[in-house]
């Protein structure tokens, strides 16, 4: 996951929708606000999906905790 300052395409917000949908499924409400609540789609190239993270605590938690969630959910 890498972060970037530009608007995200349609193509992340549309990945990006899919991924929430999942985590809402799938984790408690509590951790899902906790750790998706403040994430932000902000790109997609087809492969890989960049997420803006309000902090690098967040972005620790979402990679070592996350990642195969939002890799499932993005492909």
């Amino acid at each position: 996951m890498k972060a970037s300052s530009s608007q995200p395409d349609q193509a992340a917000r549309e990945v990006w929708s899919h991924v929430l949908e999942r985590a809402k499924r799938d984790l408690s409400p509590s951790t899902f606000h906790m750790w998706f609540g403040g994430l932000r789609p902000a790109g997609f190239d087809g492969e890989r999906l960049r997420v803006l993270a309000p902090s690098d605590l967040v972005r620790d938690k979402l990679a070592q905790h996350y990642r195969e969630l939002i890799r499932l959910s993005a492909s």
